[in-house]
């Protein structure tokens, strides 16, 4: 969770922003300032992306182009964020730009302003990350004569909340409403992973959409080995584990997918692991695109771990065909053994 704070020390009353982890049975870890924040300057209002690695922010520091820009940085680690960048023209005016909100297709950014063409004080306006335009304003009934406030869009990208300042009594209450067509974000689905044991340390998620081969990376720290894929309305996922000093492993599944566990092997001597969602075409004799998209992974886990031998154990015609995909990938002879088995399951082992 990342919220901001304003700061009440005599040489620092800045906006700054802080962020929490979430713990087992619902605790918050310790709140930590992220390294984006100056004394000089305010930070404030951020929004983060789906898969936690960019974030959305409010600033008036060196480089804005009104009273108040949107930035954005990248995660380069667990607490280190990018130097961040302002948006630009399309988003950023000599006005004020305030109250971010990246929806859940991580392509449409909600956000406020009054530097532009507005019904009132200050409008909702949402800008494609993907187009070269400028912002559009979401125009009326939503934006009126008045100051609108902050807005959120729900997952399925066209049910949105806002506040906004009752005139009858002066008080902000929050207002739910549909999105026309043109102005919603694309429907989106939550998928709950968790990990089968605690985390040697923080690791990365590749998660591929197999309908178009987008990635995507999530970031998991090994406080909480838990996390939440926020996908398209596609069947076919691949969640890829390859990280450095970890057995290579992969789990198919789909947008409707509610629990996904990951399993995670140290990668050693004698540890074995399935290569998942292994398959043949309708011929017998060739690999499916799943199986290839899942080999071409392994294959560069293999090249990346030159020290260790494999053993691989499925049915003899599997293993023909495997042997020959490797070795014509680039994988030495002599670092491959293979054990026939009755079953069509594929098992590694490391030697």
């Amino acid at each position: 969770v990342f919220y901001s704070v304003k700061n009440t020390s005599s040489d620092n009353d800045s906006w700054d922003i802080y962020y929490v982890e979430r713990l087992e049975d619902d605790y918050f870890s310790n709140p930590k300032a992220i390294n984006l924040n100056t004394s000089e300057f305010d930070e404030f209002s951020p929004s983060i992306s789906p898969d936690g690695n960019t974030l959305y922010f409010v600033s008036n520091r060196k480089g804005s182009k009104g009273n108040f820009d949107i930035w954005v940085s990248k995660r380069k680690g667990k607490d280190t964020w990018s130097e961040p960048e302002n948006l630009g023209r399309n988003v950023n005016t000599f006005g004020s730009e305030t109250y971010p909100f990246i929806a859940a297709d991580n392509r449409h950014l909600y956000f406020l302003s009054n530097g532009r063409k507005t019904l009132g004080g200050s409008d909702i306006f949402v800008y494609d990350l993907q187009s070269d335009k400028p912002a559009q304003n979401i125009g009326y009934p939503i934006n009126t004569e008045e100051a609108e406030h902050s807005m959120g869009v729900c997952l399925d990208g066209k049910t949105a909340y806002s506040t906004f300042k009752n005139k009858d009594n002066d008080f902000l209450e929050i207002n739910r409403f549909e999105l026309d067509s043109k102005h919603q974000s694309e429907e989106r689905f939550l998928v709950d992973v968790s990990m089968d044991k605690q985390l040697r340390g923080d690791i990365t998620l590749n998660v591929v959409n197999l309908s178009n081969s987008k990635t995507d990376a999530y970031y998991i720290a090994d406080e909480h080995p838990n996390a939440t894929f926020i996908v398209e309305k596609s069947p076919k996922y691949l969640c890829v584990l390859d990280q450095k000093g970890y057995m290579f492993y992969v789990e198919k599944f789909s947008y409707d997918t509610k629990n996904l566990t990951i399993k995670q092997l140290p990668l050693e001597s004698g540890m074995s692991c399935p290569l998942n969602a292994m398959d043949f075409d309708q011929s017998g004799v060739v690999f499916d695109d799943l199986s290839q998209t899942i080999l071409d992974r392994f294959i560069s886990f293999l090249k990346g771990s030159p020290k260790y031998r494999i053993e691989i154990s499925s049915n003899a015609k599997m293993n023909k065909a495997l042997k020959q995909y490797l070795v014509k990938s680039g994988i030495r002879e002599d670092r491959l053994s293979f054990l026939d088995t009755s079953s069509d399951k594929v098992i590694y082992k490391i030697q």
